[in-house]
């Protein structure tokens, strides 16, 4: 309640032309706004010359935004009803005018329609029963991004309010299963009145912390489409004045002449990085999981290309998508950050530098920025797929067990056969000596012989008996052929 008596305020003190009305000045809150007055405007001035303003208004997108919402209409029958109103169909992409009764479908985004600021459609027929849903173009990304196909399972981490959940079953065509985490009880509340509205039929709510959740769950298992929208600064957010507000509210809290110091802000930024990279690695604990979208509404690249560099540099399981699958047309791609890539230690040292700053510049193009200039809020969005020289590993990692075993059995087969060919060489001999033997019996010679058979490279246990890799059979005769051969004495 507070809030929505102050952003009033704060809007005519620093937009409106008039600035505060004479007789606003009674009220308590336009007094705590006008003793603060000075500190605003000098924050409203620093974010103009930080994003290249040279008015208020040009911090406001151009456009508004309109997603069709797939699962209870088509783009088709849409433009056909707005046509129908007398709107104007234009191709993109052009400038539409501010009050012009126009609109086109949006060069990046074929499901988005773009309307000018002017246009207000919360009365529309069409956003009542939830065929659209009004949502900054940027916000759209991640859903594209990931784009889970029909009939799959897939996570929306920090899904409230659940504009993005939607749109993701929007994409998925009620086909399949999206599992909605938020730990907020009122946002959840918000989250299920709002899909229920889109028609959305196959999203699973839970009021949980993402972290807490389980990736060994077998609920879980088949999970591999991840949309991660964490926490974070809202930086981005410049078509409200929620900063000049949370500005505003810092200094009632801290008293007149207190502000948060340049460390104070540093340290925050640091907290929400830890939080969200966090985030990101629990999601890569689900088993299943191939392809992660992670999305801020931040401009601040501690919360964005800082924190993929952290998660690249923690796992080696998935690398950042290329820009040909993370809408390859968008023209704002991500800052060249130090620890994008990871250089294999093989290269030549001559090379290294270069080729790391190739490497780091190639996976900053896979990455999205979205800002004023582009109509929409400041965005980022990061995409991350298993990395395929890791699968490759993991693949050959698998494979070595199973080629080493089956080495093992044709060594033992052939050790078999070996032991095979011996026994029966042995037989052989027995068989020739103990004829010989009976040959000299029977001519009656006048000398004492003593006759010892070869011994047969035999395996034989401890006890000299056969080893368990002749038959039984095999065995009778080999102690047969054994009896026949021991030395006999011939007495003339």
């Amino acid at each position: 309640a507070g809030l929505c008596a102050v952003l009033p305020v704060v809007h005519d003190l620093l937009l409106a032309r008039g600035g505060l009305q004479h007789n606003s000045n009674r009220s308590n809150v336009c007094r705590a706004v006008l003793q603060h007055k000075t500190r605003l405007r000098e924050e409203l001035d620093r974010i103009l010359r930080r994003e290249g303003a040279r008015s208020p208004k040009e911090l406001v997108p151009e456009e508004l935004k309109d997603n069709v919402n797939l699962l209870k209409a088509t783009v088709e029958s849409v433009v056909a009803a707005f046509e129908a109103e007398g709107y104007k169909l234009l191709v993109a992409p052009c400038q539409l005018r501010p009050r012009a009764r126009a609109f086109m479908v949006d060069e990046h985004l074929p499901d988005l329609l773009v309307f000018p600021p002017s246009a207000d459609l919360h009365d529309h027929a069409l956003y009542i029963n939830g065929s659209i849903i009004l949502q900054d173009k940027a916000s759209c990304f991640p859903a594209h991004v990931v784009s889970p196909p029909r009939g799959s399972a897939a996570i929306d981490a920090c899904a409230a309010p659940g504009n993005k959940t939607s749109h993701m079953a929007s994409i998925m065509q009620n086909m399949g299963t999206i599992y909605a985490f938020d730990m907020d009880p009122r946002r959840l509340e918000l989250l299920k009145s709002l899909t229920t509205k889109a028609g959305c039929k196959t999203i699973v709510p839970s009021c949980q912390s993402f972290l807490e959740v389980n990736p060994g769950d077998p609920q879980y298992r088949d999970v591999e489409y991840l949309l991660l929208d964490p926490s974070c600064s809202g930086s981005g957010i410049i078509n409200r004045l929620d900063r000049l507000v949370d500005h505003f509210a810092t200094l009632v809290h801290t008293g007149p002449g207190r502000d948060d110091s340049e460390a104070d802000r540093r340290q925050r930024l640091a907290n929400l990085a830890e939080f969200q990279t966090q985030v990101i690695l629990h999601a890569m604990k689900f088993p299943s999981a191939k392809r992660i979208s992670y999305s801020t509404c931040s401009v601040h690249r501690e919360e964005n290309e800082e924190v993929v560099a952290r998660v690249l540099a923690a796992q080696s399981r998935f690398t950042i998508a290329p820009r040909s699958e993370v809408l390859p047309k968008w023209p704002h791609r991500g800052l060249e950050t130090p620890g994008l890539s990871k250089v294999m230690r093989l290269l030549d040292p001559a090379r290294l530098t270069s080729v790391a700053a190739s490497r780091t510049l190639e996976q900053a193009d896979g990455l999205i920025r979205a800002a004023p200039k582009d109509g929409t809020n400041g965005f980022f969005v990061a995409c991350f797929i298993i990395d395929p020289r890791a699968q490759a590993l993991h693949a050959s990692a698998q494979e070595q067990p199973q080629g080493r075993f089956q080495e093992q059995e044709r060594q033992t087969r052939r050790k078999r056969s070996i032991s095979k060919v011996h026994a029966d060489k042995a037989l052989d001999e027995a068989a020739t000596i103990s004829s010989s033997n009976n040959s000299d019996t029977e001519s009656g010679g006048l000398q004492r012989k003593i006759i010892t058979p070869a011994k047969p490279p035999l395996d034989t246990g401890a006890k000299g008996m056969p080893s368990a890799l002749e038959s039984p059979k095999r065995a009778k005769r080999t102690r047969k052929a054994r009896r026949k051969t021991r030395p006999k004495q011939v007495t003339l």
